[in-house]
């Protein structure tokens, strides 16, 4: 059985970077590996989380300190279904690294331009691969700056991206062939996540999945009028709102079905837009100039899927999406996400038998 280690941020205390996360791991068991998670240390969610949970009780905001807890122990115990690469014995065993998916590659970010593991930097002479990286905002002349983003991508057997300002920034800055394929979270059959879902009791309601931070006070005023004009509640999942009717601190599992329950979703998150379009949800982004998710909605040609903050929400709802055509363009990107699975798998093990025949 090949050893496969996947290199990318499993750990955040965001239910999109676990998801995508989770598929990658399963569809790459599915091709025969046995897979596990290198242990980048790039992220420290307890110690994240005892911050955060300080500062809010030092405000006084104890329901949100709670929250942050529950949160923090939900996706630990969700992490802890990952099998972890963690030492130097192990890290030489792999036979293939595949670095993605996400923003592993934003080198704009000092949080991945600190951990040049993520470009297979420290990573034993082996067969490397990408798969559905993104650059997100990044220029080419950030690039530029650093010398080791280059030289360390021309070292990979075959490089993948997820969007295209990732394509053709890379392309200016390196010769090599790279391919466009969908984010993992896409490769999952919605039967699968059937299986996954943990059960939602809520109903009738608007399922917000933002940060927050960019919800002001226009955009949030919107989202409460059109929430009563359907006399729905406002529940939002995974960050605590308190202009919200409730705010739900869940698994990453949990978070699946309340998508899936959602009458109307509110998002300004790239994966809250992902799994609107899995699910066939009626759904708003906030898009703005954010990159990878304008890059999405134009992909399933769901452009008019963005509010600005002028945009009035009720009424892009009342325009219905085709839902049958999305779904023939994910079957298509999916055929060829998955052959590229394939390529990178039988690449290799062409590559071991040729090396004992010489």
């Amino acid at each position: 059985m090949i050893k496969i280690s996947i290199v990318t941020v499993y750990n955040s205390l965001n239910y999109g970077g676990y998801l995508q996360a989770y598929a990658l791991n399963q569809i790459l068991k599915q091709v025969g590996g046995h897979v596990s998670f290198l242990e980048t240390k790039a992220r420290n969610p307890l110690r994240e989380t005892l911050r955060s949970t300080i500062e809010k009780l030092l405000s006084f905001k104890f329901r949100n300190a709670i929250f942050l807890v529950k949160k923090y122990l939900c996706l630990r115990e969700a992490v802890n279904m990952f099998t972890i690469c963690s030492t130097e014995v192990s890290l030489r065993e792999q036979d293939i690294f595949v670095f993605g998916s996400d923003e592993i590659w934003n080198i704009s970010r000092k949080k991945i331009r600190d951990y040049p593991v993520f470009l297979g930097v420290g990573i034993p002479d082996s067969y490397l691969v990408s798969y559905a990286v993104s650059i997100n905002t990044t220029e080419l002349k950030q690039i530029k700056e650093h010398n080791f983003f280059i030289d360390s991508i021309e070292k990979f057997n075959k490089i993948s991206v997820r969007d295209e300002h990732t394509l053709n920034t890379i392309k200016s800055a390196i010769a090599k062939d790279i391919s466009l394929v969908l984010d993992p979270t896409f490769l999952l059959s919605r039967d699968t996540y059937d299986l996954l879902e943990e059960d939602c009791a809520e109903k009738d309601y608007v399922l917000i999945y933002s940060y927050g931070d960019k919800m002001n006070e226009e955009k949030i005023k919107q989202i409460k009028s059109f929430a009563k004009s359907k006399a729905m509640k406002l529940i939002s999942v995974g960050f605590y709102l308190e202009w919200c009717d409730k705010s739900m601190a869940v698994s990453p599992f949990l978070f699946l079905s309340y998508i899936k329950k959602a009458s109307f979703i509110i998002t300004d998150t790239f994966h809250g837009t992902v799994f609107s379009i899995i699910y066939n949800k009626p759904f708003v982004a906030y898009g703005g100039n954010s990159t990878k998710i304008n890059e999405v909605l134009k992909q399933f040609g769901l452009e008019t899927r963005n509010a600005q903050d002028e945009t009035v929400l009720k009424s892009i709802f009342e325009t219905s999406i085709n839902y049958k055509d999305v779904n023939v363009l994910i079957e298509t990107y999916k055929n060829a996400s998955f052959e590229y699975i394939r390529s990178f798998v039988e690449d290799y093990k062409a590559s071991v038998i040729s090396k004992n025949l010489e």
